[in-house]
């Protein structure tokens, strides 16, 4: 991180942190997509169009959406009254979908037009709202990576650390879900704008020790001194020491020279 920091002096507040992470791709398979929470959100600004009506409009007000409408905004749209090009996201409920999917050729193409698959559909639209100010979406290329910014150079070494971690728990995460076993995540590159990739070789082993810390507190405690149906976490959550774990440097190392990415060491090893 100093190396990058470095070579980037004087635009801290400009230039981006890039993650490049290279997953397992079996063939035939579709590369891997989702979407977590990050500790640190990358931008604190994120648009957000709603179609409700009702009561709930207030309250999706105050959950954060930019802008919220019913029938009457539909046909704002339709009419092209309304400019759709600031928004980020699109969420509609349940009950006024059908007329959404009226405007659908407009808002298809700007990538708005909600989906319930997408769980862009919903009538929990608070809570959607919400996380979907925080949510961070990725999704690998044909090859099976994941080319993303991660974090802005003015971040902390501890911000930065915890949103890497997060992206890179909520990958093998998804790769559980679906049963896949062995190596799931390859290697892990990070660079800034401008400056050269470094490995982080030891970010996959940190990830481990998490999980393990996890798993032990998913396990049913069978000391008879507490309930093991109800066992008292003895230590503090894996997430909480994502959040707040960092010091100088933990878990980053570099390795120069690579055949994928100029100048950069690839750390991958068997998970």
């Amino acid at each position: 991180m100093a190396v990058i920091r470095a070579l980037e002096v004087g635009k801290h507040n400009v230039h981006s942190y890039e993650l490049h992470i290279k997953c397992k791709l079996d063939k035939g398979a579709i590369p891997i997509r989702g979407s977590v929470l990050l500790p640190t959100p990358l931008s604190k600004s994120t648009s957000i169009l709603v179609f409700a009506s009702g009561p709930l409009m207030n309250e999706v007000k105050n959950a954060g959406a930019s802008l919220v409408g019913g029938e009457e905004l539909i046909d704002d749209i339709a009419k092209g009254h309304q400019k759709l090009d600031k928004f980020d996201k699109a969420f509609s409920t349940v009950d006024i979908y059908p007329s959404v999917k009226s405007i659908a050729r407009t808002l298809g193409p700007k990538g708005l037009m909600p989906m319930e698959k997408r769980g862009t559909v919903t009538n929990d639209i608070v809570k959607a709202v919400r996380e979907a100010i925080g949510k961070f979406e990725f999704k690998a290329d044909k090859q099976g990576v994941i080319h993303t910014g991660i974090g802005k150079l003015s971040m902390t070494e501890t911000q930065l650390q915890g949103n890497i971690l997060a992206l890179l728990q909520e990958i093998r995460d998804i790769y559980k879900l679906s049963n896949q076993k062995g190596k799931t995540i390859e290697e892990v590159v990070l660079n800034s704008t401008r400056g050269p990739g470094i490995a982080l070789n030891n970010v996959l082993t940190m990830l481990d020790k998490l999980e393990e810390e996890r798993n032990l507190l998913e396990m049913p405690v069978t000391d008879g001194n507490q309930n093991r149906n109800n066992p008292t976490p003895t230590s503090a959550p894996p997430t909480s020491s994502v959040v707040r774990g960092g010091g100088s440097g933990a878990g980053i190392s570099s390795v120069a020279g690579s055949s994928r990415y100029p100048g950069v060491g690839l750390g991958g090893r068997e998970e």
